[in-house]
């Protein structure tokens, strides 16, 4: 998940390009305040700031969340680039020097690499007062940016195409029933990932004994109908395929808002979390800003709008879920280590393509 977002499991759409025209954009980001050079601390002359994220669905709905009421609120412009986490630290790497990215929310095995090259701030935690109604899972403990959310993955499948109960917990996926029964993340992306990690866990591996994790998947080979490797494969298997998907709940349910009437199930253990993470680039002249952006992401009310919107497990332990969304909006979420996520990510993906995904 490179990880994948919401993280790239979100694609710019053409709404999201619409949006983004909206927002007024610097020619060559010449002017953006982290252009200009290292950051001063200060921020009261910052008149724009520009940010990447995930676009589609995720920067339509922060946008009205959280980017235009803070515009309104400080009169700074809120230049919006839509990416995925792989390119963002592509571009960061490569503007290490002259930055003209201000600050990005990408996923958390991409923003444990910046941190160990040094590319990002660490927070003032004054600043940002609502770091301390933080989830543990949102909160890396090493000063850098926490998760602002996690799209979080659970089983769904359409009951006009598969028949049977959808499996309750993790370990069912094994039961022989389901021959053929699952579609499931690609080691492409980074649920693809997590699941193989997940599957070692509980067959007694770890991070550092992943051979428990290769024989498990091995031995649900036969239970597997397909893998997705893009996100434009979910919601055409979602609607027609005789499979039960692993999958993010932001795909899940703009599946369901086109009336196709999905089957859901967040898995007993808890929904794989894929968090991403709000840091600050080094460089900006906008830090202090940046913060009060960040705390406008932690604020309880957005933080609700954006579950309500997306069925996203949100970070803020203040926010109260409503009772006809629980059982759709996790609540209980499994995170991973992401630095030995992202130190093994390739060396396990290219063996479990070989191995696996043959």
């Amino acid at each position: 998940m490179s990880a994948l977002s919401r993280r790239q499991f979100l694609k710019t759409s053409a709404g999201a390009a619409a949006l983004l025209s909206s927002l007024p954009l610097l020619a060559a980001c010449g002017g953006t305040a982290a252009s200009s050079g290292p950051s001063s601390g200060g921020s009261s002359q910052v008149k724009s700031v520009n940010i990447m994220m995930n676009g589609g669905m995720s920067q339509e709905n922060w946008t009205k969340a959280v980017l235009t009421p803070f515009q309104q609120k400080t009169g700074v412009t809120i230049n919006v680039i839509p990416s995925n986490s792989a390119p963002m630290l592509t571009r960061v790497r490569a503007e290490r020097n002259a930055p003209t990215i201000d600050a990005v929310v990408w996923d958390d095995p991409i923003a444990v690499q910046a941190r160990d090259d040094n590319l990002v701030e660490k927070i003032n935690p004054a600043n940002v007062p609502n770091l301390k109604d933080l989830a543990e899972w949102a909160d890396y403990k090493d000063g850098y940016g926490p998760a602002v959310y996690s799209n979080p993955s659970i089983f769904a499948y359409n009951p006009a195409h598969f028949k049977l109960d959808g499996p309750q917990s993790y370990k069912d996926m094994w039961d022989p029933k389901y021959a053929k029964g699952f579609d499931l993340p690609s080691v492409d992306v980074t649920q693809g990932v997590q699941f193989l990690v997940e599957a070692g866990l509980l067959n007694g591996g770890s991070y550092d004994d992943i051979e428990p994790a290769f024989a498990a998947m091995k031995k649900l080979q036969p239970n597997i109908g397909a893998y997705y490797h893009d996100v434009s494969q979910i919601q055409p298997a979602l609607k027609d395929d005789p499979y039960v998907m692993f999958t993010g709940t932001g795909q899940i349910h703009a599946v369901i808002d086109q009336g196709i009437p999905l089957k859901t199930i967040i898995p007993a253990e808890g929904a794989m979390a894929t968090p991403a993470v709000f840091d600050i680039i080094k460089g900006t002249k906008a830090k202090d800003l940046l913060e009060q952006l960040l705390n406008a992401y932690l604020d309880p009310t957005a933080q609700l709008a954006i579950a309500k919107a997306q069925y996203w497990a949100m970070p803020n332990t203040k926010i109260q879920i409503p009772p006809e969304l629980k059982d759709q909006i996790p609540t209980k979420v499994i995170t991973f280590d992401a630095r030995k996520i992202a130190a093994h990510q390739q060396e396990w993906s290219q063996r479990a393509k070989r191995e696996i995904e043959t």
